[in-house]
């Protein structure tokens, strides 16, 4: 709706109302607790699934199969190793709600790109918000800047001015306490609320956009490569 505003058109959508949907998270680190926070908060039924058994409070931990089938709303929240590389496959994608929302803020490679790039084609994928791709900065002509039920963002979920200022901090102290100030900031200071509200507004038909400075070689996201999120 965004787009079509700008451009001079007045288009209007029905929308689609998040309380008393199901949000999946998958993977539940620090920064899906706080996901899980936001949503609970929303009226949101939270359905979670983890590798190592968790718990949180309002929180439903199911079989992975359930949770694709009955999330209105996907998050990733794996960390990227071997075992996770591609982990939603073209075939847990189609076992997916038709319909549904994905919001990828972990890592671009722990989702089959062609598969989901079809699923959104299709309309099996209402929307996908995504901050994190296999290849950064995202190509130039790249197909997901063609499709119109995608936000995307620039791996920037987790940049705000106090987050920044945590991370100085910790680049000053030792291994271990600079463990203890990235878990800190993924949960106190709230780096994902901006843009995850953002993708959320995808149930909206709603995009944003604008222009970076790029680096100046890309980076393949498709090794063993920490995560912003702590999902043991």
């Amino acid at each position: 709706m965004d787009r079509e505003i700008r451009a001079g058109n007045w288009v209007r959508s029905e929308s689609l109302q998040l309380t008393g949907r199901t949000i999946g998270l998958l993977g539940f680190g620090g920064i899906a607790t706080e996901v899980a926070r936001l949503a609970l908060g929303m009226g949101m039924k939270v359905l979670a699934w983890n590798r190592s058994p968790k718990a949180f409070p309002g929180v439903q931990f199911v079989e992975l199969d359930r949770l694709l089938a009955e999330s209105d709303v996907l998050s990733m929240h794996l960390l990227l190793n071997e075992d996770t590389k591609n982990f939603l496959s073209r075939e847990r994608i189609a076992a997916m709600r038709p319909g549904a929302i994905l919001i990828n803020t972990a890592r671009g490679a722990l989702v089959d790109e062609d598969a989901m790039v079809d699923a959104l084609r299709s309309g099996h994928l209402r929307h996908a918000g995504l901050d994190v791709f296999t290849v950064e900065p995202l190509p130039a002509g790249h197909v997901l800047t063609s499709l119109p039920n995608v936000t995307l963002s620039a791996h920037s979920a987790f940049r705000t001015a106090e987050a920044n200022h945590n991370l100085i901090g910790a680049a000053h102290v030792g291994p271990v306490v600079q463990t203890s100030c990235r878990l800190n900031c993924a949960q106190s200071d709230r780096p994902v609320r901006g843009f995850y509200l953002a993708c959320i507004g995808a149930a909206r038909r709603l995009s944003f956009g604008g222009t970076v400075a790029a680096p100046p070689d890309p980076i393949k996201y498709d090794g063993l490569r920490p995560s912003p999120d702590v999902s043991p």
